[in-house]
């Protein structure tokens, strides 16, 4: 019997990664998967989730908008139906299939919440993404060991604490929600910081 190409969501629906539906995506799964899945393969001094790290992320987009920060705040969505897989072996040629899939369902995942990032925000992303992932290795990480080589992106200048995974979760879709009212032009100010 073949395995099944289909994985269950925390809200009971399916999602096939190869051929990922657009009824099979919502927010609240995105949400709950991401406010458990750690960064840094868990190997942080503290539990931190990727749901925090694309809040913040999210939140240092803002000076381009709240569609800025919505991407920054979905940018990292796949995970939660692919998990993250560590830079070395991502990158290997081994996972290039891999690697398309993870970028066919994130692109699906932005355009069914309205996005589409051009170059500029694309761009913006990557390095306000670095940025954080140095912030991150400063509060969260040991020293770089000797030897190993960092790029010179420096981290942003903030106090990091791990949030619970429900706080990490109720925050997520606060942001979310905050966001899309400001994009509908019907919500308060969504602020610059995190």
């Amino acid at each position: 019997m073949a395995a099944p190409t289909w994985i269950m969501t925390a809200s009971g629906r399916t999602l096939d990664p190869f051929a990922p539906r657009r009824e099979a995506i919502v927010i609240e799964d995105i949400a709950h998967a991401l406010g458990a899945i750690n960064r840094f393969n868990g190997h942080t001094s503290t539990p931190y989730s990727v749901a925090q790290h694309s809040v913040h992320v999210s939140f240092q987009m803002m000076a381009d908008g709240p569609e800025a920060g919505l991407i920054g705040l979905l940018h990292d969505a796949s995970e939660a139906y692919l998990c993250d897989v560590p830079r070395p072996l991502k990158h290997s040629s081994a996972f290039e299939e891999y690697r398309r899939v993870e970028a066919q369902l994130q692109a699906l995942i932005f355009d069914i919440f309205g996005l589409h990032p051009d170059g500029y925000l694309r761009d913006l992303l990557h390095l306000v993404d670095r940025r954080m992932l140095r912030t991150e290795q400063q509060h969260l990480m040991p020293p770089a060991a000797p030897g190993e080589v960092r790029d010179d992106v420096l981290p942003f200048s903030m106090l990091l604490t791990p949030w619970s995974v429900d706080n990490a979760r109720a925050r997520f879709l606060d942001r979310f929600r905050t966001l899309r009212a400001a994009i509908a032009g019907q919500g308060p100010s969504v602020g610059a910081r995190g």
